[in-house]
């Protein structure tokens, strides 16, 4: 795991564009995770429910995690990797060039990698923030989840 990086202040944000963030610590995807998003998204699909028919009939021979729930771990795993001083709000405003190149089975273990790819200060004491970002799966050469995810910050 790497230490976050800390921005001083949203002014300063252009200065660190293109800064490689490093990755989070592993967190494991738990059935119980996978099963919560699936009823709270209404995506209750065998694949992500039924580990014993997942066992027999996917090929993955488990349970996987749907690729918008490791996308939804953005907002929570990113203080690890930034911290950004002097705000109040932020917002989410979308998100670029999403991919699930891999899978995230029920009990894998994941980590998600950043870079500040834009940075920019917006009118009215604010910034917006672009971010690539991607999710490794332990042990797998394919990521599971790699987007640019766009917030802007304001004071």
């Amino acid at each position: 795991m790497t230490r976050p990086l800390v921005i001083s202040s949203m002014a300063r944000t252009p200065d660190y564009q293109g800064t490689e963030l490093g990755t989070t610590q592993w967190l494991a995807i738990a059935q119980d995770r996978i099963e919560q998003f699936a009823r709270a998204t209404g995506d209750t699909r065998w694949i992500h429910l039924d580990p014993e028919r997942a066992a027999l009939e996917s090929p993955w021979k488990s349970t996987i995690a749907d690729g918008f729930l490791l996308l939804s771990l953005v907002p929570c795993l990113l203080p690890e990797l930034i911290v950004l001083r002097g705000w109040s709000t932020a917002i989410n405003t979308g998100v670029d060039r999403c991919e699930f190149p891999g899978t995230a089975t029920a009990g894998s273990r994941v980590r998600m990698g950043a870079r500040l790819a834009r940075a920019r200060v917006l009118a009215g004491n604010g910034c917006r923030l672009g971010l690539d970002i991607w999710f490794e799966v332990e042990g797998s050469p394919v990521p599971a989840c790699r987007a640019r995810v766009n917030y802007a910050y304001f004071e």
